[in-house]
């Protein structure tokens, strides 16, 4: 992870920050205020976690996601004056729909890249300690929830790795056969 400037700030400044950008990208919908906070994000993002990860997720998740939506709005949005495709059921398919949907994926896009720079700035310390100050029973399920996160995501991974085992050569249980599961494995030694 990269240290920069920014991630010494108040967690009060980092917060602020964050919530009018998140706020700028998502409300306003005008184009180029859209990619200049895309640009940025993307950009802000790289810095951060690096260039080959970022490009990864944008172009396994990210891309895929507003092609999605690019796709799916015109079908549920049928406003808009230049008609491309008649559906069978009378509805139409408009070129200001589709735009609307890329808009929209775009500002998908631009939040989680957005996201992704602030797993990085504001720690869990941080976000506990603007919103403490706040709503300090809030803040307290927050600090709980946030500890119990990474013991549930480790638990998931020892249960996976437990469960790609090949039982099938046990010696505590000689009636397994390989044709049987391993929730026969786990019957065997209860």
């Amino acid at each position: 992870m990269a240290k920069d400037s920014f991630t010494n700030c108040h967690p009060l400044v980092n917060f602020a920050y964050f919530i009018s950008v998140l706020g700028c990208s998502m409300f306003i919908l005008h184009p180029y205020l859209i990619a200049i906070s895309l640009v940025s994000a993307i950009a802000y993002s790289a810095t951060l976690v690096g260039i080959h990860k970022v490009l990864k997720f944008n172009l396994i998740f990210a891309l895929p996601g507003l092609l999605v939506i690019m796709g799916i709005n015109p079908l549920f949005n049928h406003f808009g004056v230049t008609q491309l495709a008649l559906l069978q059921n009378g509805n139409s398919i408009t070129l200001e729909a589709i735009v609307y949907g890329l808009i929209l994926g775009l500002v998908l896009v631009t939040t989680t890249n957005w996201f992704t720079a602030i797993n990085h700035i504001l720690t869990r310390d941080k976000f506990v300690d603007v919103v403490g100050r706040v709503l300090p029973k809030v803040a307290l399920l927050l600090a709980l929830s946030f500890r119990f996160i990474p013991l549930f995501i480790n638990q998931f991974k020892k249960s996976t790795a437990h469960s790609k085992h090949d039982w099938t050569g046990s010696h505590d249980c000689p009636w397994l056969h390989k044709n049987q599961t391993n929730f026969d494995h786990h019957v065997c030694h209860v």
